[in-house]
């Protein structure tokens, strides 16, 4: 008997995400992303009819009742969150066009790409700043600070 490693899966797949979120309701979790990121589903589908002959799980529900789930705050916040991540992903793109143009000399691409910079990587600074502000060692001994405060009665 041969000792093989299970292979652990660390990253959790889109669908998985959104099936967690949908609590566990997986013809939701198949609508929102056959609705907003049909890339991501296992086997692509056109249309809600393909969807429900594709995946067992969806094959009673009906077109009214797919949309119907969109009317539910967990499918709302579900496609949010997919819809977050598909604009990060499209923010990407946009900013390697702006990079590559702006190597090619393109003046106005070059000071759109630092407009674009500095905002799309706001985040990422400000983690940055507090990331380095937490490992900061801040010793009390090494000054005599007084803190200490004096009334005279009145305020």
């Amino acid at each position: 008997m041969e000792n093989k490693k299970k292979y652990q899966r660390n990253e959790v797949g889109v669908f998985d995400t959104i099936k967690k979120m949908c609590n566990g309701n997986e013809p939701m979790a198949y609508y929102i992303v056959f609705r907003y990121a049909p890339e991501f589903l296992t086997t692509p589908c056109k249309s809600i009819e393909d969807l429900r002959n594709t995946y067992k799980r969806c094959k009673n529900i009906s077109a009214q009742q797919f949309n119907r789930y969109m009317y539910s705050e967990t499918a709302q916040k579900a496609a949010k969150w997919l819809l977050h991540l598909i604009d990060g992903a499209r923010m990407c793109d946009l900013y390697d066009i702006y990079y590559q143009k702006a190597l090619k000399g393109d003046m106005n691409a070059f000071k759109t790409l630092l407009a674009f910079r500095q905002e799309f990587f706001k985040d990422n600074e400000s983690n940055e700043l507090m990331r380095i502000l937490q490992n900061a060692n801040v010793d009390d001994e090494e000054e005599d600070i007084d803190f200490s405060m004096d009334f005279d009665g009145e305020v």
